[in-house]
């Protein structure tokens, strides 16, 4: 794929039914002009020539276009040669079809006009912000000279560059510390789609370039209020709104409601071995695991540091000691990989609940859940106490 004769940039080859009367140089000389217009095209079009030639860290244009002069000459240098033993011109004029390459119209990207990128995780002031997004590329990182300053030591001073192209935007990994990753998945580059999640070290951005992005930012600032960034399970504040339902519900219609509190066994020692962004993975390994044993109707939450809930409606105490089980014996036999090391992970796990006979609160269920909960840990830990 490399090498200065390998075409760059989206190119189609179709098949026109004619016989036109040219000679063969003329041909050649067509295609070459075509070929390094194409070149030329091709390096304000797309980001990914820039990793192909080694020009990656590049922001400047004007750079690219100076040193990129030698690979276009040296490209349409080897083209021409391919015509050094031309076929007859005989030949060619019995062909009732003839090839041609074309270059592609250039389309205006309605994303260029309306993307952004959204601030989700970590929270606090930042948290919301967004970053318009326009045909200049952004670098992500510590220094101060990037758009997107982030005062987190987990970010490289030059981290990421969010690099536009025609058909929308990439993200371009900087040869960062920690690496950037999109939906989890690491990656040295890779076109974002609506929707997408950027992490860049512990900062977790949102792409958005759907139809409507301004109804759609309003949308993620709202799931912001009700969604974890991190470990995208709900958060404190909606299973407390979801409890208060479930739990008026259950004492109308006198049904029971189980809550599983859990908590992650020695999750410090966690943070110590792997440093924050091995702590910051392990819950959402967690949670990923967890989410696939909770059923639609049932909740499953973070309720705050690595401590998560469980809410299971029209569910008794034996149901939920059931699920406790599975759970914990979910996490115990998952093998946790972060930068090549392996590790194991056990939780404890409370579980309390209600057949709506009497007056109750969300905290006075939750409370009652952490209490069997400190009883697994004294315990001994990674045990169900109910």
């Amino acid at each position: 794929m490399g090498g200065a004769n390998a075409p760059l940039g989206p190119a189609y080859v179709h098949t026109v039914g004619q016989s036109r009367p040219t000679t063969f140089e003329q041909t050649a000389l067509e295609s070459q002009h075509l070929y390094m217009r194409l070149l030329k095209e091709s390096l304000h079009a797309l980001p990914l020539q820039f990793a192909i030639l080694g020009f990656r860290d590049l922001d400047s244009r004007q750079t690219i276009d100076d040193q990129f002069s030698a690979h276009l000459a040296s490209a349409a240098e080897i083209f021409w040669q391919r015509f050094e033993s031309p076929p007859s011109p005989g030949n060619m004029m019995e062909k009732a079809t003839e090839t041609w390459v074309t270059a592609p119209e250039r389309p205006i990207s309605t994303t260029n006009r309306d993307a952004c990128l959204v601030h989700i995780y970590p929270t606090g002031p930042g948290m919301g912000t967004r970053y318009a997004l326009s045909n200049t590329a952004l670098v992500i990182g510590r220094g101060c000279d990037c758009e997107i300053r982030i005062n987190d030591h987990s970010v490289s001073r030059r981290h990421a560059r969010i690099q536009p192209g025609t058909d929308g935007y990439y993200a371009v990994d900087l040869q960062s510390t920690n690496g950037t990753f999109v939906n989890d998945m690491q990656a040295s580059m890779s076109k974002l789609k609506d929707g997408d999640y950027l992490r860049a070290g512990n900062c977790i951005y949102r792409f958005l370039a759907g139809g409507n992005v301004e109804a759609e930012y309003h949308e993620e600032i709202y799931r912001l209020t009700i969604i974890d960034a991190l470990t995208e399970t709900y958060n404190k504040r909606y299973l407390t709104e979801f409890l208060d339902r479930e739990l008026s519900r259950s004492a109308r219609y006198q049904r029971p409601l189980t809550l599983i509190l859990f908590d992650i066994d020695l999750f410090r020692c966690i943070n110590e071995e792997h440093g924050h962004l091995g702590g910051d993975f392990a819950l959402r390994e967690i949670s990923a695991r967890v989410k696939s044993v909770i059923r639609k109707e049932e909740l499953f939450a973070r309720y705050g540091g690595e401590e998560f809930v469980v809410v299971l409606p029209e569910s008794t105490l034996s149901e939920g000691i059931k699920v406790s089980e599975r759970i914990r014996s979910i996490i115990e036999n998952h093998m946790f990989e972060f930068e090549n090391k392996s590790f194991q992970i056990t939780i404890s796990l409370g579980v309390s609940t209600t057949i709506g006979d009497e007056a109750m609160t969300p905290s006075d269920l939750i409370r009652l859940a952490d209490d069997k909960l400190y009883e697994a840990k004294r315990s001994g830990r990674n045990r169900v106490m109910a």
